[in-house]
């Protein structure tokens, strides 16, 4: 999906909006500066840029060569087997990832693999009651890259 429509949802995220302004505040106390950090489902790095979060998992190979183009070390990989292919970080985040993946539970495990010990996993949900859920799900029939989530 993100492979046929990956461009078009990065213009989308460039653009100002509620979510990813509310996003880049809340992560921003929660990711620590000076540390190897990495984003599952980093998209184009709209959210890992600004948080110097040099690395990346991202399973579309488009959205992948948008993020290395913005100076992201991307890995092609899903979220479901991230520790058979990715090296311990002090930091591991999961934003907005959670509602294109298929099976939750085991992406969360191997986020958690993938931190050392003492380390920080920060994951952000798109709650299907909060504003922006309620926002997307009523938008869903009409957009491309929506159609296919399911918000928590």
């Amino acid at each position: 999906m993100f492979n046929q429509f990956g461009g078009e949802h990065d213009g989308r995220v460039e653009k100002p909006s509620c979510l990813r302004h509310s996003g880049l505040l809340g992560m921003k106390q929660a990711v620590l500066q000076n540390r190897k950090g990495i984003e599952v489902g980093v998209g184009s790095e709209r959210f890992a840029g600004p948080q110097h979060i040099e690395w990346g998992v991202e399973p579309s190979a488009g959205m992948a060569v948008l993020a290395r183009q913005r100076s992201i070390n991307a890995f092609n990989a899903v979220a479901e087997t991230l520790a058979l292919e990715i090296q311990p970080y002090d930091l591991a985040k999961m934003v907005t990832a959670g509602c294109f993946l298929n099976d939750i539970p085991k992406a969360l495990w191997e986020g958690y693999l993938i931190i050392k010990p003492g380390g920080i996993f920060v994951v952000g949900l798109i709650v299907c009651n909060s504003e922006p859920g309620k926002k997307y799900e009523q938008h869903k029939s009409t957009n491309k890259v929506y159609r296919e989530a399911h918000f928590q």
